[in-house]
């Protein structure tokens, strides 16, 4: 049984930086700050990431040689994460592969009307676009099975894929940095020319680097709130939930969804199974577990806020998280080692004038089954999504929330 390492006096900030290479992800952790925890524990600990996104914490495992599961329910981030776990092998390949692009001639592959792609490229775009993918992974669709199965070099091409298709409808990002709009029906679509597709997937390869050791660390499929079985006596959970505001992942990675032939139908119906997400059950009432006093004193202010709506959508919605995150905790308690840490990255933030304090919040719905708070760090963020809405200020008067990371051992 791995020892239980001392926590040190001060971490580094988990928000990514400013700048950065490869995919940016706005949930995204700093690689600084997972180094600095994940450094402690042992070879023999096993890490559990419930909310991997686009991989920091796999990434960082694998450069340690942990052992360690990061678990996503968005297929895109699977990819992403996997981009990330590249063998010698698969970098090999990588540069063959890319030499190989710039000597590719115009594939242009036959495509379905209903092709989500249409939502944003127009058709010639799209029909090269699945032309290229053809050539490189010899499919164009890829269901969550597949998803689950690729290799890192399919994974990299993928996500490469991805930055450039990104990067072409950058116009449609809102001010919410997890918002893309989709363009209108008369509205021209994106287009991109075969030599610039080509040099610009074929550029990534210069990013790609293996990893020391990858023999423990797996990226799966699934939901925070439903864990797989044989996740069990983990050392150490260290992750970011979806913070308690209305931001949207699902909708973020619409066109790598897109690319990777999920429907507008099976991007709605994900997005309505994620976290946080913005939409809402349309039922009058939400079953709530018991969700700890300051959960239940936020949710009774918001129902009787003045403001519109309050009762109604934002109630179920706030109400909807709560539940979702109580069942995350609860999977996450019952998967830890009884010495092992749960390392959550928490922000506050604010409805109107309610305040919205997350790190109590949690720290109760830990409590409640049999974990103390053992040492906190607070940071304080470069943005927030309650600074995106000039209107917010009026009712919060300016307060400026703050980022934490808790974590908690066993009582």
């Amino acid at each position: 049984m791995p020892t239980t390492p001392a926590l040190p006096e001060a971490v580094a900030c988990p928000k990514l930086p400013r700048s950065m290479p490869g995919y940016r992800y706005y949930a995204g952790f700093s690689a600084d700050f997972v180094h600095d925890i994940l450094s402690l524990w042992p070879k023999t600990a096993s890490v559990l990431d419930p909310w991997n996104g686009s991989g920091t914490t796999t990434r960082v495992a694998a450069d340690l040689g942990l052992r360690c599961v990061g678990v996503d329910l968005n297929p895109a981030m699977i990819v992403v994460a996997k981009s990330e776990l590249l063998s010698d092998s698969d970098v090999a390949a990588i540069h063959a592969q890319a030499a190989a692009i710039g000597k590719l001639g115009v594939q242009r592959h036959e495509i379905d009307l209903s092709d989500p792609l249409l939502l944003w490229y127009d058709r010639s775009t799209v029909r090269k676009i699945r032309g290229l993918q053809k050539a490189l992974l010899g499919r164009v669709t890829f269901d969550d099975r597949t998803v689950e199965r690729l290799s890192g070099s399919e994974a990299f091409w993928l996500t490469a894929l991805f930055q450039r298709l990104r990067a072409g409808v950058s116009s449609r990002r809102a001010s919410n940095p997890t918002w893309l709009k989709l363009p209108g029906t008369d509205e021209a679509r994106a287009s991109i020319g075969w030599p610039e597709l080509k040099r610009s997937v074929a550029e990534a390869a210069r990013c790609a680097r293996s990893r020391s050791d990858m023999s423990g660390v797996q990226v799966r499929l699934g939901s925070s709130s439903d864990l797989a079985d044989d996740i069990r006596g983990v050392d150490l959970v260290l992750g970011s939930p979806p913070y308690f505001t209305r931001i949207d992942y699902a909708v973020a990675t619409r066109v790598e969804l897109a690319a990777l032939g999920k429907t507008v139908d099976a991007q709605d119906a994900l997005r309505r199974r994620l976290l946080g997400t913005t939409t809402v059950p349309r039922v009058s009432t939400i079953l709530l577990p018991s969700v700890g006093r300051t959960a239940q004193t936020t949710l009774d202010a918001i129902a009787g806020h003045k403001s519109k709506a309050s009762g109604t959508y934002y109630f179920k919605w706030f109400g909807q998280y709560l539940a979702g995150y109580s069942a995350s905790l609860e999977q996450i308690s019952r998967v830890t080692s009884p010495t092992g840490t749960v390392g959550l990255v928490v922000q506050d933030s604010y409805y109107k004038d309610v305040h919205l304090d997350l790190a109590t919040i949690t720290t109760e719905m830990m409590s409640a089954r049999g974990w103390h708070l053992h040492r906190s760090y607070e940071f304080a963020p470069r943005r927030s999504m309650a600074q995106i809405n000039p209107r917010a200020t009026a009712y919060k008067g300016g307060a400026v929330p703050h980022e934490q990371a808790l974590f908690f051992r066993a009582e």
